[in-house]
């Protein structure tokens, strides 16, 4: 995974442990998913993201959930939800996450934010 970029991301880690299908599987999750998706989801991906405080990842740029949606909905396509194993602090590899609500053409076509570093 060094050798493309990508040795701070775990792929599918429900597969190699049983408490991230759980994760998967969270009711409160899946229950926000249908109501706003309907019945019919499809757990699409999901990754493990390794933040070094301090350090570069392959997450660290802005970027897009879905990146080959070159389009606006008038609707959700896709939901992604975080959980977080340890604190978000700058030392532990902080974060941030920019919401697009419904209704909002989804933050103007996500247009690059402006976002000011604090130390």
């Amino acid at each position: 995974m060094a050798a493309i970029g990508d040795s701070t991301r775990v792929r599918s880690p429900l597969v190699a442990d049983e408490a991230f299908l759980r994760v998967a599987a969270d009711p409160d999750v899946l229950a926000i998913c249908r109501e706003l998706l309907g019945d019919d989801v499809v757990l699409i991906q999901q990754n493990g993201i390794i933040n070094p405080g301090g350090g570069s990842h392959s997450q660290q740029t802005y970027h897009r959930d879905l990146p080959y949606q070159r389009f606006v909905s008038s609707g959700p396509l896709a939901i992604s939800a975080l959980f977080c194993i340890d604190p978000f602090r700058p030392k532990t590899g902080a974060t941030i996450v920019l919401p697009a609500p419904i209704g909002s053409r989804h933050s103007r076509a996500m247009r690059r934010p402006r976002v000011s570093r604090r130390r």
